[in-house]
């Protein structure tokens, strides 16, 4: 079996086609929700927010710690936890992305057998631990979970997809909306880009609309903060601010 995100899961079963004998060997996918990574300019940056120096740290786990807390231990044995709240709204200003994940239309894992998220549903607040939204995707994904399920191994409950939907609604608009401008825009600038075998004819002939335009400037943002000298500058920047930018305009327009 393989764990991975949307851009591992891709390259998995691209290297399945042309490997009949890995394909043979790998029988279940199992994929992670993604809203996109960050660069190690990212994480020096936060560290520099909390006043750490990196040669201070001894471990580092983003999402180590119940549902997306950030574990940092430093060599004087002290930890510091962050919320995925309070560390995630610095990296959704897409300062720290990396091309590729600009790149990526997928936050779901559409090519997973299952696919896992954080349990962003309402009702489930305060009882997080423990708890994910799960969405089987292939008959073998069903079939693994319905057998757990059996077995006494987990507790499953159903729920409307729409309602998932509902609430990675930002997320979905970044890699949904926005992919077909950011593809065209950076295959024009010459960037290397990837091939989707599998992605449907009607998604790669989709024009997306005036608002999937304006994640455009998200790039930009990446642009900037993958220089180390404009890194320096970002330190006196509201990023919080600036992530607030692109989804003002989306409502704007939305009201014309």
């Amino acid at each position: 079996a393989v764990v991975g995100l949307p851009c591992h899961i891709h390259g998995i079963r691209k290297a399945e086609m042309i490997n009949e004998k890995l394909k043979e060997k790998i029988v279940l996918h199992i994929g992670l929700f993604c809203s996109g990574t960050i660069s190690f300019l990212g994480t020096e940056f936060l560290l520099q927010k909390q006043g750490i120096k990196k040669e201070d740290v001894l471990k580092l786990k983003y999402r180590g710690e119940g549902p997306g807390d950030m574990s940092i231990k430093l060599k004087n044995r002290c930890e510091i936890r962050l919320s995925f709240a309070e560390y995630w709204r610095i990296f959704s200003s897409r300062f720290f992305t990396p091309t590729r994940c600009m790149l990526c239309y997928d936050d779901m894992n559409v090519f997973a057998d299952i696919s896992f998220s954080d349990p962003k549903l309402p009702g489930l607040k305060g009882a997080e631990i423990g708890k994910s939204i799960v969405l089987s995707r292939t008959k073998v994904g069903k079939s693994i979970l319905q057998f757990a399920q059996l077995k006494g191994k987990i507790k499953i409950s159903p729920t409307r997809l729409d309602k998932i939907m509902q609430f990675h609604y930002d997320e979905l608009f970044f890699k949904k909306d926005g992919f077909t401008p950011r593809y065209n825009i950076l295959k024009t600038l010459g960037k290397k880009m990837p091939v989707y075998t599998n992605l449907n004819t009607s998604q790669k002939k989709a024009k997306s609309s005036i608002f999937g335009w304006i994640t455009i400037l998200y790039y930009i943002n990446a642009w900037f903060g993958s220089k180390y000298y404009f890194y320096k500058l970002l330190q006196f920047i509201p990023l919080k601010r600036m992530l607030a930018i692109p989804m003002r305009i989306r409502r704007l327009l939305l009201k014309l």
